[in-house]
């Protein structure tokens, strides 16, 4: 696919499976890499962060992997994993939050040019953490939660309500403590919970 751009220009993209000898004649030029997500990848997935929020979110609840990568207006916003599971996209008032992508999609890699004209980066590279699906979704889900949507007035008042709702359901304090820090974090409240 062309630099700068994420849409492949082959038809039949998602059939198209390369050979070592058959690299040559496709990246003649320099151009964007996509990578085919899930079985066709061996069930390599992208929980790929749409917001600034999510980025913050996911530093504090998704689980920790070898591949990360981003660019330099969205650092860290891919994190790579293998779990068998589903392309799902978590919004909030019609916006992306986060998408689990897997089958049937692609993600431009490290080493192509995004759109914005920012280079495409490893953050980290030792390869993704095999994860089971079900603890994968739960920490996407997560994420998305704690990027959705917190106040801009009575964030006190709202802080004070959701460790009291956190204690009624029988979350430890420290957990507790650090779910309502992450949640002011992503929403970038500078009155950090100290509850």
């Amino acid at each position: 696919m062309p630099l700068r751009s994420k849409r492949p220009v082959i038809d039949a993209w998602q059939k198209l499976r390369l050979s070592a000898e058959d690299i040559p004649s496709h990246f003649s030029a320099p151009q964007n890499i996509g990578v085919l997500l899930g079985e066709s990848s061996g069930h390599l997935v992208d929980v790929d962060l749409d917001t600034p929020q999510a980025i913050i979110a996911a530093h504090h609840v998704l689980p920790d992997t070898g591949c990360i990568f981003g660019r330099a207006g969205s650092q860290a916003s891919h994190h790579l994993f293998v779990a068998e599971t589903k392309t799902e996209q978590f919004k909030f008032d019609g916006v992306i939050l986060v998408e689990l992508r897997s089958t049937g999609v692609q993600t431009i890699m490290p080493g192509s040019v995004h759109v914005t004209g920012e280079t495409i980066d490893w953050e980290v590279d030792n390869g993704p953490a095999e994860i089971d699906p079900t603890e994968l979704r739960r920490a996407v889900a997560k994420v998305a939660a704690l990027a959705s949507h917190w106040p801009t007035t009575g964030r006190r008042e709202a802080t004070l309500a959701l460790s009291g709702g956190l204690k009624r359901s029988q979350w430890t304090k420290d957990f507790a403590i650090d779910f309502v820090r992450a949640i002011t974090d992503a929403a970038a409240d500078e009155e950090q919970a100290t509850a």
